[in-house]
């Protein structure tokens, strides 16, 4: 039987389910822990705090519950405020890699919905445990999971939520990882919220590659003089009259439109550079969404290698544009010898040297939805 601060009386889970209701919140304006991450193989959940103050953990006041008798407290730890803290999954809570659910709450019933602080399925949902509860509309009026199925793996052992979205729905999760910071109000979370928030700069914000909503540059390789260029979003993008390459200054015509392609969601497109654009060894490579050179909202993506040769676009690569980002940091470049591809490393931000590499990844970049 269940024991501790959450009890549960109930040989399983009665009732109705309640998904034709509710309103909507994201997930970092929720006011308490959420799940940021499952990772299935190693046993691990990342706990991210919304709030404004350090949350901690340990002891009977935060609980992992896959169903009656299937529960257990997390490990002590805090949790910073606007931050995420990743934490070892008890032994008592099991993490089939195929099928599986898990529910997080804070002290009260397993079986009460206010109790219940996030929820998510993967696979077949293992029976779903807990899901009715789940699918309530609690006295904040959300649901915390709907009717749509659970998140599908196809393979992974690895669940991330989507930066931006609820938490609530099988297409907020994705396998590649994700960098999820909440920003509350009046406060810096040791990040920046921008060019102006309301505390300390503490520098840029971080967004990794499936977080970006433009093309990136994925890899270049200096044998064949390809570009491959990735689409991490789930809309088709076109490059015709609009994408731009630039490799010099004011006055010079290194640059060229981007090969007119269709970029399926979360695809690919592979094709030989323009004449105006060189690939070779100690070069740099900006991406833009049109031929505003001089503007860092204009420029989507940037990368060196060697030394850089003069580091074209350096100065706009290095600003902080209006989304709080910056494409390239103050060190070098990425160390590539003659006739090497250079590819970008998933899950990093792709703005400095150790976030390519001339081996190849496997697997590469991977945005799309899990379903």
């Amino acid at each position: 039987m269940d024991q501790g601060s959450q009890v549960d009386m109930s040989a399983g889970d009665t009732g109705t389910a309640d998904s034709g209701g509710g309103s909507t919140l994201l997930a970092c304006q929720r006011d308490d822990l959420f799940m940021s991450g499952i990772d299935l193989a190693n046993r691990t959940v990342r706990l991210t705090n919304p709030t404004m103050s350090d949350i901690t953990i340990g002891g009977t006041n935060y609980q992992l519950c896959q169903g009656p008798g299937a529960y257990s407290a997390l490990p002590e730890g805090v949790v910073p405020a606007g931050g995420s803290l990743t934490v070892a999954i008890p032994n008592g809570i099991t993490t089939d890699p195929v099928n599986g659910t898990l529910a997080l709450y804070n002290p009260g019933s397993f079986t009460t919905r206010d109790a219940m602080l996030d929820y998510v399925c993967w696979g077949d949902g293992a029976g779903t445990p807990r899901l009715n509860v789940a699918q309530q509309t609690g006295t904040d009026g959300t649901v915390l999971w709907d009717d749509q199925g659970c998140v599908q793996l196809a393979g992974s052992t690895d669940l991330y939520l989507r930066t931006g979205t609820p938490g609530n729905t099988a297409v907020d999760y994705r396998n590649s990882p994700s960098n999820v910071v909440c920003m509350p109000d009046g406060m810096d979370a040791g990040v920046d919220g921008g060019p102006v928030d309301g505390g300390v700069d503490a520098g840029p914000v971080i967004i990794l590659e499936c977080e970006r909503d433009s093309l990136i540059i994925e890899s270049v390789n200096m044998q064949t003089d390809e570009i491959t260029l990735y689409n991490p979003t789930g809309t088709m993008i076109s490059t015709n009259g609009n994408y731009q390459f630039c490799q010099g200054e004011s006055g010079t015509n290194n640059y060229s439109a981007v090969p007119a392609v269709m970029v399926p969601p979360y695809g690919r497109v592979t094709f030989n550079a323009p004449s105006t654009i060189v690939i070779d060894n100690d070069r740099a490579l900006a991406l833009y969404r049109n031929s505003s050179f001089g503007s860092r909202d204009a420029m989507v993506d940037y990368m060196c290698w060697g030394t850089g040769g003069d580091l074209a676009r350096i100065t706009e690569a290095r600003m902080v544009g209006t989304d709080g980002t910056a494409l390239w940091d103050a060190g070098g470049c990425t160390p590539a010898n003659e006739d090497e591809t250079v590819y970008r490393v998933p899950g990093t931000e792709g703005n400095s040297a150790a976030d390519y590499s001339t081996t190849a990844p496997v697997p590469g970049l991977s945005c799309g939805v899990v379903l």
